[in-house]
């Protein structure tokens, strides 16, 4: 087992000009630990690598040589025990003998091939750092373009660089001054420097020293006002063998050649005056703002430098307002323009409209804050126009105001970074956003779409989903105050049914707990049940702006049995009233008391008995068809905790192809008793109930927590190839037509929906005969358009 090797770099290159450094076994990589001194290279190989009898492994050190140029690098292995190998019969540590090519027996044992590290190098390249875009005519230190120099082996230096300067024009006669090298931490490298008289080069000719690496360097300079907007200027290195001078390896002293031996040419800068478009921002709807806000946005604006050829600074800012009738411009106060998150004018400069003769549309004017507002070059920045709302007047339709330039004479003052020349601003007239003054918000509530489908549970169950509504806000945060609950179904459902009702937000948090409620309310209608939240922490429920909101009521059910409130069969549904003293809201901006609106149809509800069955398919039944006694179908009936199943009636669809199936018989499986047999059917039809000379009872009773399974068998004859039986067991569509919750066997089985009949034994001398027997419509697991079928074929 080899576990370790440990190399000693013997040459004379440093850690630092190697990189990378990895052992190679077999294909996979090992990082060795280095020494402090960088001279010692230990690998571990894990819990260490198998070397079969007989056979052998290639170790090999691979890495990056990224600086030393004249240095030497040799991997050697000075003493035989500095590999550690362990024999795997006896689980001795060995020396392994030191023979063949590097071998020897005088220290190092393996005398490692030497690596000289040759010159350093140097390669031209053009860099993205500056990348083709826009510069000011006028403008100072402009970036003209970025080449990359890289540099591998060891340290260079240059005393002359010549760059080359490529334009065109129409008819300008531009010139550029003070051309500087820059390093891409913004150092000075050489310059600054002119052009040649022809304007077509710069030379450098201050000594440039780069280290190994990647260095990138950035011609700036300064251009006159006599260029022409789409002007370009073009920089390149023209061979860089030619255009750099006295190109030499810091640590070697050698000459170096640099590469390519083609034309390296930066990304050309088209010159263009400074700009900057000014349109009212589309993603700042029209809206309803509360009466009384605060720091409330009404208005918003794009600026856009996209085009300009340098960053560009707006010291003012002029919006025109479009007022309805029933508006003022003087009821708006501390008016402030904000740069996100940043106010830009503060004290002095916040405006607090005055003088605009009633409701008239007019203009108002911003200063910016001394430095407060730049775009930059090539860029877009959004900006927000906030502040206060005090109509004097009740709000009406026509309280609206309008922020934008839809006059064409506002004016900006704007000026550019580089040039400080004036810029006149092209401002869009487009519409604003329309913001409209209301009162206060509105909520509304109704049935929410999650709310589920009628569910049967057993009693005593908790935490049960009675409904879930959805409350939907407009024009400001508004926190539900009052809420009052109805159960709709007073025919099927009373307040004894719950223990206890809960109020559960979309968040999870329960935010109100009745225990035993009355529904009898503090009002004289019967059947409500009133709730009281805060308006702000714990027990809040607040609805926020334009915005909704999910409530969900549950239910622990109650106990049924002689001696307890609750009734089998009754369906507890919930709804919301509109009861104005009993149903209201706080607007939170306003302060307004709201009532809220709509009234939430009833949910579906939960129905509840003493137990409850449920119902599954049995998938381990075969699928060939053979003539003779064949199992069609397999189910289970599962009985709650809560107490036993009764069932008197199942009812399967059987449809057959070819072969014939008569003399339908259900089992119990588990009991092995005979349900009924002989049974014929109806068109696809076969019903079976229970016989009690058979099965030895009226009824079967599935025992509280257990499980019974039914198999359906027929006789099939005549049955041959490409002959098929699709059998299920089916559900109820509806629940059955009756003057109470439950009635009799022999009354459901009268019924449409009689497919499935069965009892939870909740009648105090329960029998066939009592009235707590019902359908399979909301059985737990069989759907009301039947069971999964099953299907037997050749």
């Amino acid at each position: 087992m080899l576990e370790q090797i440990r190399f000693n770099q013997s040459g004379s290159a440093t850690k630092d000009d190697l990189a990378n450094v990895v052992v190679v076994v077999d294909g996979t990589e090992y990082t060795p630990t280095v020494s402090s001194d960088g001279k010692y290279y230990t690998v571990k190989f894990g819990d260490g690598l198998l070397i079969k009898k007989g056979t052998n492994k290639e170790v090999y050190v691979k890495g990056d040589i990224v600086s030393g140029s004249g240095r030497t690098v040799a991997f050697d292995i000075y003493k035989a025990q500095d590999i550690v190998v362990k024999g795997q019969t006896y689980g001795y540590y060995i020396t392994p003998a030191t023979t063949g090519t590097g071998f020897q027996s005088s220290t190092p044992v393996y005398d490692a091939s030497v690596v000289t590290i040759g010159a350093g190098s140097l390669v031209v390249s053009s860099s993205n750092t500056v990348a083709a875009g826009k510069i000011a005519n006028g403008g100072s230190d402009q970036p003209l373009g970025a080449f990359l120099f890289d540099v591998t082996g060891e340290p260079i230096s240059f005393t002359q660089m010549v760059v080359t300067i490529s334009t065109t024009t129409t008819s300008g006669t531009g010139k550029l001054t003070n051309i500087t090298v820059y390093d891409e931490n913004g150092n000075i490298l050489a310059g600054p420097q002119d052009p040649n008289s022809a304007g077509s080069s710069v030379t450098f000719t201050d000594t440039i020293t780069l280290p190994v690496g990647k260095n990138v360097l950035v011609v700036k300079g300064n251009l006159d006002t006599n260029w022409n907007s789409n002007d370009t200027i073009q920089l390149s290195i023209q061979t860089p063998a030619s255009a750099l001078s006295s190109v030499t390896g810091q640590t070697t002293g050698n000459t170096i050649t640099p590469t390519p031996s083609a034309n390296v040419s930066a990304n050309t800068q088209t010159v263009s005056a400074g700009a900057l478009t000014v349109s009212p921002a589309s993603s700042l709807a029209s809206q309803n703002i509360i009466n009384g806000s605060n720091n409330v946005e009404l208005g918003r604006f794009v600026l856009d430098a996209s085009a300009s050829g340098e960053d560009v600074k707006v010291s003012s800012v002029q919006v025109y307002v479009t007022t309805g009738t029933n508006a003022d411009i003087d009821e708006l106060n501390s008016l402030t323009l904000w740069d996100g998150n940043t106010q830009i004018t503060t004290g002095s400069n916040v405006v607090n409209p005055s003088g605009h003769n009633g409701g008239a549309d007019g203009a108002l004017t911003f200063t910016i804050d001394s430095g407060a507002l730049t775009v930059a070059k090539g860029a877009t920045k959004v900006i927000s126009l906030k502040g206060n709302v005090n109509a004097s007047s009740t709000p009406t339709s026509n309280t609206t105001y309008r922020f934008d330039f839809s006059d064409g004479s506002r004016d900006w003052g704007v000026t550019g970074v580089s040039t400080g020349q004036s810029i006149t601003e092209s401002l869009k007239t487009g519409n604003g956003a329309t913001m409209t003054i209301v009162s206060s918000g509105t909520l509304t509530v109704t049935l929410d779409s999650s709310s589920p489908a009628e569910t049967w549970y057993p009693a005593q169950t908790t935490g049960v989903v009675l409904g879930v509504f959805k409350f939907a806000g407009t024009n400001e945060d508004l926190a539900v105050t009052d809420l009052s609950l109805q159960l709709p179904n007073t025919a099927s459902s009373s307040p004894a049914d719950i223990t206890t009702l809960y109020l559960v937000d979309d968040n999870g948090s329960v935010l109100a707990t009745k225990n035993s409620p009355t529904f009898g309310g503090n009002y004289s209608t019967t059947n409500r049940e009133t709730f009281t939240f805060p308006t702000s922490g714990t027990g809040s429920f607040i609805v926020p702006k334009n915005e909704s909101r999910k409530l969900t009521v549950k239910a622990d059910l109650a106990k049924i049995g002689t001696g307890f409130p609750g009734t089998a069969g009754n369906l507890i549904a919930i709804a919301t009233t509109t009861t104005s003293s009993h149903h209201k809201a706080l607007g939170l901006s306003s302060g307004s008391s709201i009532t809220i609106s709509g009234s939430a149809s009833a949910s579906d509800g939960a129905r509840y008995f003493k137990s409850v069955p449920t119902v599954a398919k049995v998938s381990s039944t075969g699928s060939t068809l053979t003539n003779g006694t064949a199992t069609l179908y397999e189910f289970t009936v599962s009985a709650d905790s809560a107490g036993d199943i009764g069932l008197y009636k199942f009812t399967f669809n059987v449809a057959t192809t070819g072969a014939t199936a008569t003399s339908f018989a259900v089992t119990e499986v588990e009991t092995g008793k005979t349900v009924r047999s002989g049974v014929s059917v109806s068109g696809t039809t076969v019903e079976v109930t229970v016989n009690s000379s058979e099965y030895g009872a009226s009824e079967i009773t599935v025992p509280a927590g257990q499980t019974r399974t039914y198999r359906l068998t027929a006789t099939v004859t005549g049955a041959s190839s490409g002959d098929s039986i699709v059998t299920q067991l089916e559900g109820d569509a509806a629940y059955p037509s009756l003057s109470g919750n439950m009635d009799t066997a022999a009354n459901i089985d009268s019924d449409t929906n009689d497919d499935f009949i069965w009892s939870d034994m909740s009648a105090s001398s329960h029998s066939v005969s009592t009235s707590d027997w019902v359908n399979g419509y909301k059985v737990p697991g069989l759907p009301t358009t039947n069971l999964a079928q099953h299907v037997l074929s050749i």
